[in-house]
């Protein structure tokens, strides 16, 4: 005769299920042996489109937002657009992230980027443009760094032109930026959006003022060709 424990099941089936959940739970592992056969779910095989002029955008200083984590198209799509049209390119990062921080392809850590400087040593500088780069790791980071989150704050202090991508935004979010402002971007933050006094909208890329965002890699060439023309109108009014 099986025992009952007190909420009525036998102790034999529940000592099978927990057998079997057991067996289940330890069985069904193998190591990664090679990072390529990780898929990303995301598309990684954007190129921008060749530039029409070389030189359109010479003169123009931008600054890159990037850390470990960084989503691999969502920082070297905006820097290859902007190299190609001639403009001069800074990737920002931690001060202690050293001289390099890591691209993934979702999970999936693929190459190395070189820093240009620290997000306190370009306190002291003048950008065109700051690009917030996505990746949800990146963004936690750089969204909690004090010394990016001065350098964005004094930047759209004094009007200037400011860009965000995917899980981007949550930057802006964290440094009190978003309040009254239409944003888009990754799904998952539609809500810290809301609740910090933004309008979400589900278009790909949308205009606020001085500050672009864009939902993630597929709004890619939008999201370029919408700064293109915001930096190529700045340049015009000087």
């Amino acid at each position: 005769m099986n025992k009952v424990l007190r909420f009525g099941l036998p102790l034999s089936l529940v000592l099978s299920v927990s057998a079997s959940f057991v067996a289940h739970a330890s069985g069904g592992r193998s190591p990664i042996l090679n990072l390529q056969d990780v898929t990303s779910g995301l598309p990684y095989d954007q190129v921008p489109e060749p530039a029409a002029d070389p030189a359109e955008l010479a003169g123009l200083k931008i600054g890159v937002l990037a850390a470990h984590g960084v989503q691999e198209s969502e920082i070297l799509f905006p820097v290859d657009y902007l190299l190609a049209r001639g403009a001069t390119i800074e990737v920002l990062a931690p001060s202690w992230s050293a001289d390099k921080i890591i691209a993934v392809q979702y999970l999936r850590p693929t190459q190395w980027v070189d820093v240009d400087s620290t997000f306190a040593q370009a306190q002291a500088k003048r950008y065109d443009l700051l690009v917030l780069t996505g990746g949800a790791w990146n963004a936690q980071v750089v969204g909690t760094d004090q010394d990016a989150l001065k350098l964005i704050k004094d930047h759209v202090a004094n009007k200037g032109l400011i860009a965000a991508i995917c899980a981007g935004p949550q930057v802006l979010i964290n440094a009190a930026l978003s309040f009254g402002r239409t944003l888009t971007g990754t799904e998952s933050l539609k809500w810290n959006a809301m609740n910090s006094g933004a309008r979400w909208t589900e278009s790909s890329v949308v205009t606020d003022g001085n500050i672009i965002s864009a939902k993630g890699p597929d709004s890619l060439p939008e999201f370029m060709a919408t700064i293109r023309a915001r930096l190529l109108e700045g340049a015009s009014a000087k």
